[in-house]
């Protein structure tokens, strides 16, 4: 099937409302255009350097777990929270009541 051709789904009237009803993907999909098919390679060659990196990684499941606790720290500013990398990987025993439910949050994330 040629990915122009490729609609998402249909509308299907229901008794009071209109429901959505997605296609069935598992087409064998041919694309056409240039401009995708580009995008798509340079998305193929990111993909593999991120397999080679992560196979250079001695322990990739601590370093995501990193990364979230990073993420969230930062995600907590936003908030108008003010937290750090420090409060997101302590025990939830470890936190200080002052920081109040957003430290609780930081620690769940880390135990995970």
């Amino acid at each position: 099937m040629d990915l122009k051709e490729f609609s998402a789904g249909r509308y299907i009237k229901q008794i009071e409302y209109q429901s959505f009803s997605p296609a069935l993907i598992n087409h064998a999909w041919v694309v056409s255009d240039p401009k995708l098919n580009k995008l798509l390679s340079e998305a193929d060659l990111k993909l593999g350097e991120l397999n080679a990196f992560s196979q250079l990684i001695p322990d990739i499941d601590f370093f995501i777990k990193m990364h979230i606790a990073k993420e969230a720290s930062q995600s907590s500013k936003i908030e108008g929270t003010r937290t750090n990398i420090e409060d997101a990987i302590k025990n939830e025993a470890n936190i200080d009541p002052e920081k109040g439910t957003t430290g609780k949050k930081f620690a769940i994330i880390s135990q995970q």
